[in-house]
């Protein structure tokens, strides 16, 4: 993450956030099965006198991270779990794990810090994330489609310089020509470019990834301003729809939503490309000669077992559950989920690993709603939709991460998924940024062995993980030097996270000048700093034998698989000794413990 500097014919961002300085950022193409490994670094500056750390509302403009949207993978640590706030100057070490079956689909990554969201996302912070279509897996004609990505962004100066003006933001600079023939104040750009143009031949197939990048309330609602274009629903959200070919005359795609559309125009001519507001968003030149084609073959993919039909399935016992958005009952001027705010501390409901779960969800006319982790299936309050190209774009069936719909006052969409595949947190929030950075979100967890419960309310651990800053390396004595004082008899029950010290006999490792990132699973490939001096990691995940050596440079991540072995004793995956590395704790509250490798006392539960 950088600051950047973009502009077009009458607009320009000054040191807006930018993901390698690009807009929109780099395209990211993996495969199912694949490990998605990002070295998330934050190049942003600590700016003075702006707001940190407080709850529900603007803050920390330069802390940032990473959601991969869309990706059916963990919510927690290493992988995407943003509750994870890295600092300026400060990295993190990413790893997902795509599952081997994970459906082929166009998805978006973008910064997801509670707080900040709406800065970055809505100055341009954002890419692409494709996963490929495996050999034989499409129809011909659309496995021989040219295929065009048509990223799409909304700039709005006026909210921008809105938000800039609250979270007192210093950097971002926005310039615009007002005035007669000035331009709009609120447009859209498409692959970071005003109005651009895309050529196609008349009468030939194009596949067209649509991502709406949007953090604002409005369904995109593209549509051609000519019938000599057409356009067939492909898939939705990295999903391919049960019922292809489906023709749309818009596509009303929801905030942050995703559309693969097959496009042919019949005739040669120049047309536009609109929005919800009837503005061209890109100018499509169609022009050559006429490629012969036919109409498209229904086709109905193979669907793994995530995406198995649940429409006539039942909830299991105690999973069906109410998820209001709406005005706060005693703050009108925010809006809450099941009438609460976000807390970091609580689960708003518990998932049993294994359950059919569904979730009749209240509000998705006035708040997109988005779910992280889990996609999640269409079963019922979709038909008869006051929209009519809404009620042909969301169909019972259907698989989504994010809906916005006009539904009547009161009336609620039935969703249902089954959450056997990732354990842990599941992020869902309102996907107008604005909103969920003042609180419009809550967590619910998925326990293996646990029991589904609406309202659960649970505790969680209270701080938000935070990535260290890069640890500037400096002499120290060898820590054989300093005389053992563990008790090898006591029982580690704590947890460590990566902004926790470690208090060995041979030296405290912390942020500076010795530091471990406890976070990332262990890599045979590593592309961690080197740390030194070195309470030694084993050089191969789990060998109880290896032994310090103070002048290793430490090249590896840990995590609870792997062994420490300092001088005094032995740190494994044990039961009777155990170290846990996903606790969120606060620096700030730790103070001397005993024995000397040991954890913050103040973490509940352990």
């Amino acid at each position: 993450m950088e600051y950047a500097t973009f502009s077009g014919p009458f607009y320009t961002f000054t040191n807006t956030r930018l993901l390698n300085g690009l807009l929109p950022g780099p395209t990211l193409r993996l495969s199912a099965g694949d490990t998605l490994r990002i070295l998330f670094e934050n190049n942003l500056e600590q700016q003075p006198n702006v707001p940190s750390g407080v709850e529900n509302e603007f803050t920390d403009p330069d802390h940032s991270n990473l959601h991969f949207h869309g990706g059916h993978v963990s919510g927690e640590l290493p992988s995407d779990d943003i509750r994870l706030r890295v600092p300026p100057q400060s990295s993190f070490q990413y790893e997902t794990n795509f599952p081997a079956n994970h459906l082929p689909g166009t998805h978006w990554s973008h910064p997801h810090v509670h707080g900040s969201s709406t800065l970055q996302v809505g100055g341009g912070a954002a890419m692409t994330i494709i996963v490929r279509d495996p050999d034989g897996f499409l129809p011909s004609q659309v496995a021989s489609a040219e295929e065009k990505l048509i990223f799409v962004q909304n700039i709005n100066v006026d909210n921008m310089q809105e938000v800039v003006d609250e979270i007192l933001d210093s950097k971002l600079e926005i310039t615009h020509v007002g005035g007669p023939g000035g331009g709009p104040r609120n447009f859209r750009i498409v692959n970071g470019l005003y109005q651009q143009t895309i050529t196609m031949q008349p009468g030939e197939w194009q596949r067209w990834r649509i991502v709406w990048a949007n953090y604002l309330l409005n369904n995109l609602d593209a549509h051609f301003n000519s019938p000599n274009c057409e356009m067939q629903l492909l898939a939705k959200d990295g999903i391919y729809i049960q019922d292809f070919p489906r023709e749309l005359t818009t596509a009303t795609i929801p905030t942050a939503g995703r559309a693969d559309i097959m496009v042919r125009c019949s005739t040669a001519g120049t047309y536009e490309f609109l929005d919800y507001q009837q503005l061209n968003m890109m100018t499509v030149s169609v022009t050559g000669n006429t490629v012969p084609s036919t109409d498209l073959n229904p086709w109905t993919p193979e669907y793994p077992a995530y995406l198995t039909d649940l429409t006539s399935t039942p909830p299991s016992n105690g999973c069906d559950c109410f998820t209001t958005i709406r005005p706060c009952l005693d703050n009108d001027d925010k809006n809450c989920i099941n009438n609460e705010l976000y807390d970091e501390s609580i689960y708003m409901h518990t998932v049993a690993f294994g359950s059919v779960v569904e979730r009749k969800i209240r509000g998705v006319t006035n708040h997109p709603y988005h779910q992280h982790v889990y996609p999640f299936q269409l079963v019922n309050g979709v038909t008869d939709l006051n929209d009519p190209d809404q009620d042909t774009y969301f169909q019972t069936g259907d698989w989504h991460d994010v809906i916005s719909m006009d539904v009547d006052m009161g009336q609620f969409v039935t969703s249902r998924y089954v959450a056997d595949v990732h354990d842990g947190v599941i992020m869902l929030h309102c996907h107008i940024l604005e909103h969920e950075d003042k609180g419009t979100m809550s967590q619910e967890l998925v326990i293996d062995g646990g029991e589904c419960e609406c309202d659960a309310r649970i505790d969680a651990p209270t701080s938000s993980p935070v990535a260290m800053s890069t640890p500037t390396l400096s002499p120290v004595s060898s820590p054989t030097s300093l005389p053992c004082s563990e008790n090898p008899s006591s029982t580690i029950v704590g947890q460590l996270s990566y902004q926790n010290a470690i208090f060995a006999n041979c030296g405290q490792l912390a942020a500076n000048p010795n530091f471990i990132n406890f976070v990332c699973p262990f890599d045979p490939y590593p592309t961690a700093l080197s740390f030194s001096p070195a309470v030694a990691c084993p050089i191969t995940c789990g060998d109880p034998n290896a032994s310090e050596d103070p002048s290793n440079k430490i090249m590896v991540l840990l995590s609870g698989t792997d062994v420490i072995k300092a001088n005094c004793g032995v740190l494994s995956n044990q039961p009777s000794n155990i170290i846990d590395f996903a606790c969120n704790l606060d620096l700030s509250i730790w103070t001397d413990y005993t024995p000397s490798i040991a954890c913050c006392d103040t973490c509940d539960g352990f």
